[in-house]
């Protein structure tokens, strides 16, 4: 797993796999989940400033909510 912080984009983005996404979900406005065929390869945290004071993005707790994709 490998995390990525864009301070221009203020997005958070967590890597699951090296595969590239087929499809992405937008969970809400702020929280993309990116899929390649059924599995996961990747999170999107959007506006991460807001949620997570800048000092402690080396360690944060990120709660996904519970998502079923469907084809």
């Amino acid at each position: 797993m490998n995390v990525t912080y864009d301070p221009k984009a203020d997005a958070v983005y967590i890597y699951f796999s090296d595969k590239k996404s087929t499809n992405t979900v937008e969970v809400r406005d702020d929280l993309l989940l990116d899929y390649a065929g059924s599995e996961m390869v990747g999170i999107e945290v959007l506006e991460v400033s807001k949620k997570v004071a800048k000092k402690d993005l080396s360690s944060f707790t990120l709660t996904i909510p519970t998502f079923v994709a469907t084809s």
